[in-house]
């Protein structure tokens, strides 16, 4: 079974070929092509069984883990615009999509 996490569905042919070192192959198993060859970059990407299952576990779990990375997203941006009130410093301006996208925050 094959699971992709991408940002654009025009992308998954090109991270297959990625994965497969720079071939076809995959489309050679899928009997699309006659025979597989070198089609662009590539290299040994493919992960151990073990960092596979621990990938695998928190694909599962990312529904839960996204809805937490939110919630406390909103609390750390509630906190910081009462202290942002009272003076204490100067937030960078945001949308709240982007707050909870950073993964560092500054203050001024």
């Amino acid at each position: 079974m094959e699971y992709y996490v991408l940002n654009k569905g025009s992308f998954i042919e090109k991270a297959e070929i990625i994965r497969e070192k720079g071939t076809n192959r995959s489309k050679f198993f899928r009997g699309e092509v006659d025979k597989y060859s070198w089609v662009d970059i590539g290299s040994s990407y493919l992960p151990s069984e073990l960092q596979a299952s621990y990938l695998y576990g928190q694909l599962q779990m990312q529904t839960n883990l996204l809805k937490k990375i939110i919630s406390l997203g909103k609390l750390l941006i509630l906190t910081w615009k009462d202290l942002e009130s009272r003076g204490d410093f100067n937030l960078p301006l945001f949308s709240l999509k982007e707050w909870l996208t950073l993964r560092s925050y500054f203050l001024s």
